[in-house]
């Protein structure tokens, strides 16, 4: 288990969620040509932003690295790439997207009720 969820195992708890945390997600996909779909848009894509943005890019890729929020794969290991871009926030700072519209086009609906939450 990494990244930012591990830290608040203790919250995941108290719903009853630790265990979920602990093991993981697997995804559903929507059928059984989701992969193959994916797969077969497997390109690298050149960044294309500014100077600027890929200094910031690098900058925030490293924090991630460090804190295990992302961490180093084998490129046997890639499935599908989901691009990513910066975008300059309100406060001067930069902030890294991710786009998975391809992922999430091939992902199945996932419902769940919150507790406490009036349907």
């Amino acid at each position: 288990m990494r990244g930012q969820t591990a830290r608040y195992l203790d919250q995941w708890e108290t719903i009853n969620m630790k265990d979920f945390i602990q093991q993981g997600f697997t995804l559903q996909w929507k059928d059984n040509q989701s992969i193959n779909n994916l797969q077969r848009q497997l390109k690298t894509i050149k960044f294309r932003g500014t100077e600027e943005e890929a200094k910031e890019y690098k900058t925030i890729l490293e924090e991630e690295l460090k804190e295990n929020i992302a961490i180093p794969i084998k490129k046997e290991q890639i499935k599908w790439y989901n691009p990513t871009f910066m975008i300059k926030i309100a406060n001067g700072k930069w902030r890294k997207i991710l786009d998975a519209k391809a992922l999430n086009k091939q992902i199945a609906d996932f419902h769940f009720k919150m507790h406490d939450s009036i349907e």
